[in-house]
Parts: structure tokens; C-alpha cells; sequence
């Protein structure tokens, strides 16, 4: 069921000090709601006056009985500092199929017709957007002789396995600047940052496919474990990628197991960052903080607490 939000904004000229925020819940049918709000108004409505806090200044009632408890914890973005909201095709009956051989077909055609655009996406219900235009994706295709290396398995559902072209011509938005990262050997933790369901973690070494992965209706965020170099010259393993964790969570993690931090990376000595991705992962989905707290996925570790 799809709630509705009603924000009546009052500022009084001359008046310097704090603005006082007061909230009301409304439940029922359409009708019983309707029937309230003509009987009331703002003067004789029943209102709970809130204390917006830093950083979130949320405008709804919220238990603040394990916001402390809460706050000792690490966010997960300040753990992994590169990360994004998974990509979103806005065309994945064109970009995905659990076939590849269909999907080879779908793009073959595409590169190989000698057919106007506007038939094309007549034939394919393709619409150009106000961002996308599908004439100018299609001349990209066709002078792309390479095209196939951008069919590779994306994870569409948690557990659902599909085939994507990644091309990024023909994707919405492609968060290219971060899944870059997933397209060479790696894994990225996927979850939410704010959700009204309950908290939930997915693991991948894939590219998600689809920006709902770790929930129905909210948005998913995936932070890779590994960062890999733009340059393409020769360089060992270890030079080309580094751990997607911050300076200052290694120097809090290796204090707390009382470890001297190891070179290149500052990783705790004998700890590795497959170590610190797997148990961030377990504790992820054990554990279910923040249902009455501010939500922001945070990695719960006893070694930094």
C-alpha cells in the first residue's frame, strides 16, 4: 500500500529562533481518512511535537533507546568509501535474458540491420528517453566490432543468474565509475542504506543486474571488496587492485587485535581483506540492528567496538 505525506511549512517573519516540528499519523481507507481531514485541521489536530537530531533530521517519531548502542559501530561507507547504488538497465527485456544465445541473437540483429533506428525500436518497444536516445546507442553498436565482450552473467534477483550486456551505451544508468571494479575478479557486499523492510545482505562476485537486489522495494548499494587500477601496463596482482577499506578502519581494526599493520595496505598483519569482507558478511545478515534506529547499514564487529 502506497502511503501519502502532507508537510505544511509556516515560516513567521522576524522569528529567529529554532522552527518546532510536529507530526501526525493517519491510518484507514481512503474514506476515513477523507472524513477526518475535512472534520479537522491544523489547529485541532492531535500532534506529537519531534527534536530533529544531526545527521538525518528525520521527521517521523523514532526510538532513540539504541541510538547509542547504535552510533558505536562503524557505517558500512566509511568501512568501504567506494560504493554505489547498483545500476538500473530501465530496458532489461532488451540488455537481459536468462539465454544467452537469445540475447546474442537481439544485439546480433540490431549491429547487422541496415534498418532505420525508429523501425528497430518500433519492432523491439524501444523508447528513447529524455537522457537516452536509442538512435545514437544503435550507431555505437554498429561501429563496435568487439561487441560480444560485453555479454557476461549479472546476478538479477538474489540467487537468479541472468545474461547482460553491459554495454553501457544502451544502459540507464551504468554506474560505470564503480562496477568497473566488478568486472575483473572480485565480490561486493550489497545492502541497503535506508529500508522500510526488514535488513537483508547479498554477496555477489557479479555484476547486479537490477537496483532492487537485497530488497522488494528499496534501493541496494553495493561496495566492492577490491579497487582496480585504470592503467593496463604490466603490474603484480597486488599492484593492480587494493582492498576497498579505509585507512582509518584498518588502523581502529588492527589496534583493537592489538596487530601491527602489515605493508602495502595497512591490513592487520595475517588478516586479510577476504577476512574482514566474510565476517562483515556473516554478521550483515545475523544480525538485524537499526529496525527503530536511523538506517544506515553500519558493519557490527566486536574487534572495533
Amino acid at each position: 500500500m502506497q502511503g501519502v505525506a502532507l508537510l505544511l511549512c509556516v515560516k513567521l517573519a522576524g522569528k529567529g529562533e529554532r522552527a518546532r516540528v510536529h507530526h501526525c499519523d493517519l491510518w484507514g481507507t481512503r474514506e476515513v481518512k477523507y472524513d477526518r481531514l475535512y472534520a479537522e485541521d491544523a489547529e485541532n489536530t492531535q500532534w506529537n511535537e519531534l527534536q530533529p537530531s544531526p545527521p538525518l533530521y528525520l521527521f517521523i517519531p523514532q526510538s532513540s533507546i539504541l541510538l547509542a548502542e547504535y552510533e558505536e559501530h562503524w557505517k558500512l561507507t566509511e568501512v568501504m568509501s567506494i560504493n554505489s547504488s547498483c545500476m538500473n538497465t530501465a530496458r532489461d527485456s532488451l540488455v537481459i535474458d536468462t539465454d544467452k544465445a537469445s540475447l546474442i541473437e537481439r544485439i546480433q540483429m540490431m549491429a547487422d540491420s541496415r534498418e532505420r533506428a525508429e523501425d528497430i525500436a518500433k519492432e523491439l518497444n524501444i523508447q528513447s528517453t529524455g537522457w537516452w536516445n536509442f538512435s545514437e546507442a544503435l550507431n555505437n553498436l554498429r561501429n563496435t566490432r568487439d561487441w560480444k565482450n560485453c555479454i557476461s552473467r549479472c546476478l538479477y534477483r538474489p540467487f537468479d543468474q541472468r545474461w547482460l550486456f553491459h554495454d553501457h551505451n544502451f544502459i540507464d544508468r551504468p554506474r560505470a565509475e564503480v562496477n568497473r571494479h566488478m568486472e575483473q575478479p572480485n565480490i561486493s557486499l550489497v545492502t541497503t542504506r535506508q529500508t522500510k523492510e526488514p535488513f537483508a545482505a547479498v554477496a555477489t562476485n557479479l555484476v547486479c543486474g537490477q537496483h532492487k537486489i537485497a530488497a522488494v522495494y528499496d534501493r541496494s548499494y553495493f561496495l566492492p571488496l577490491y579497487l582496480y587500477a585504470t592503467a593496463k601496463d604490466e603490474l603484480t596482482l597486488e599492484e593492480q587492485r587494493r582492498p576497498n577499506l579505509t585507512p582509518a578502519f584498518l588502523k581502529a581494526l588492527a589496534e583493537k587485535l592489538k596487530l601491527p599493520q602489515a605493508d602495502p595496505h595497512g591490513l592487520p598483519k595475517g588478516i586479510t581483506p577476504e577476512d574482514i569482507f566474510h565476517y562483515a558478511t556473516r554478521c550483515s545478515i545475523r544480525r538485524r540492528i537499526g529496525c527503530a534506529t536511523p538506517s544506515s547499514s553500519r558493519l557490527i564487529s566486536r574487534a572495533c567496538r
